[in-house]
């Protein structure tokens, strides 16, 4: 990738962006001088709550696009209204960083309705008393145009539904985003708590239910009023349920105990271990540089579950 003085001033050439599509390389920023950003209001605002404020962001030239990369990483870009609508602030949350790793995706990458996701689960972690797990997330959320060169998009697992998007169509984004300077800045099974999250979760959104984005990031203005929106959608959703949820597992993992024999005629309760189903999928084989490779996850999935005893097979040549 390349900052500006690399480019040479002419955004025509694609030379090292060829996996970019034509729909996000054709979009210059609508902020190319110093008053555009200034109007968008004070850096500051965008500032975490007791993070320090010295934060700087730069309009950008006709010559940038929003997938360029600044010249030894010297800074990103993020789109507006992630900042100014879905509520998005800096430093990111280690939570936000580790989905942005988990993904291997610049910040602009990300659809503003997925950042939206995003901010939704941490608040509706945050009600719960819980930290965010990237394992919850990606339990509930699956990835999708990684590999397309345009705007990485998060939906619902289905039948995992929690949230709505924050809007049903998002059209206006595109051209406007800034640049931001930078200053410091493989999830494959849940854990038996995390498990137990996302099974209390559901408890809670039988029926169909799902929690409207929207009302979720009006939490750090008004978070009385998201706390009676999730008090009134589901009542039982709430830390004091969870606490007891995780208490009555752990109670029944207690009870379900089994003896173990020892030395000298004696006896001890063990608990037994909660073990989870693994499968992976079968997959057709292809060849990549001359090489053959089986694909055994990914968007490509098809055919019977592959057990974990038969998958040793596939790491035979």
């Amino acid at each position: 990738m390349a900052g500006l003085g690399q480019l040479g001033g002419n955004a025509s050439s694609k030379a090292g962006y060829e996996w970019v599509n034509d729909v996000v390389w054709c979009i210059p920023s609508n902020f190319v001088d110093v008053e555009g950003v200034r109007h968008l209001g004070p850096p500051s605002s965008w500032v975490r709550e007791g993070e320090e404020s010295n934060i700087e962001f730069l309009p950008c030239v006709l010559s940038e696009r929003v997938c360029h990369k600044g010249l030894s990483g010297g800074w990103f870009f993020m789109y507006t209204c992630v900042l100014l609508e879905i509520g998005v602030r800096f430093p990111f949350t280690p939570f936000e960083c580790a989905v942005l790793r988990q993904i291997n995706c610049a910040p602009s990458q990300i659809h503003p309705n997925s950042w939206g996701f995003m901010r939704a689960f941490e608040i509706l972690m945050e009600y719960l008393e819980e930290k965010p797990s990237v394992e919850v997330f990606f339990h509930l959320f699956q990835a999708k145009g990684v590999n397309r060169g345009m705007w990485v998009t998060l939906s619902s697992h289905q039948g995992r539904t929690v949230f709505c998007p924050f809007k049903a169509s998002y059209k206006d984004f595109k051209e406007c985003y800034i640049k931001r300077p930078v200053q410091c800045l493989g999830v494959e099974e849940l854990s038996d708590r995390d498990a137990d999250l996302v099974e209390f979760l559901f408890q809670n959104l039988k029926g169909g239910k799902v929690l409207t984005t929207l009302e979720l990031l009006k939490w750090d203005s008004e978070k009385d009023s998201v706390i009676d929106y999730l008090e009134s959608k589901v009542p039982d959703c709430n830390t004091l349920s969870l606490k007891s949820f995780f208490k009555q597992r752990a109670e029944k993992e207690v009870s379900s105990s089994h003896v173990v024999k020892v030395e000298k005629g004696s006896e001890v309760s063990k608990p037994l271990e909660r073990r989870r189903p693994v499968s992976l999928k079968r997959m057709r084989s292809e060849e990549v540089f001359g090489k053959k490779v089986i694909y055994l996850t990914g968007s490509r999935c098809h055919g019977k579950d592959l057990s974990v005893e038969e998958a040793v097979n596939f790491t035979k040549s």
